[in-house]
């Protein structure tokens, strides 16, 4: 959609992430790739072990208001546990609480729940 003064709105926003390893693995970096490289748990469940255990916690600020733009403000703090019972999966459970602030659209904050599962091949 083309605004009708022609002007581009600057948004901003942030974000900061923790997270540590239960089972005393550390993730591999690969500096070349600019990615890390797939957990491998120190005791696998096709071994007879855990797998490897991570609790993790985010803050994100999101800032929608930009000259004639009033979008308000989103901060979230989200809570996760990530279970990796072999090198080649993952399951993900997070917690997440939203704050929504002067927004036009919404006065409410929402919460939920989310759980993924990651199969790497």
């Amino acid at each position: 959609m083309q605004r009708e003064d022609n002007t581009n709105p600057h948004f901003w926003g942030a974000s900061a992430q923790v997270a540590y390893f239960l089972t005393g693995e550390q993730r591999e970096y690969l500096p070349r790739q600019g990615t890390f490289w797939a957990l491998t748990p120190r005791a696998p469940v096709n071994e007879g072990g855990a797998g490897a255990w991570e609790v993790a916690a985010r803050v994100q600020t999101l800032d929608l208001e930009s000259a004639d733009v009033q979008g308000g403000q989103l901060s979230t703090l989200t809570l996760g546990v990530n279970w990796y019972p072999v090198w080649w999966s993952r399951v993900m459970v997070n917690y997440a609480i939203n704050h929504v602030e002067d927004s036009p659209l919404t006065d409410q904050n929402p919460q939920y729940l989310m759980t993924r599962l990651q199969v790497n091949f």
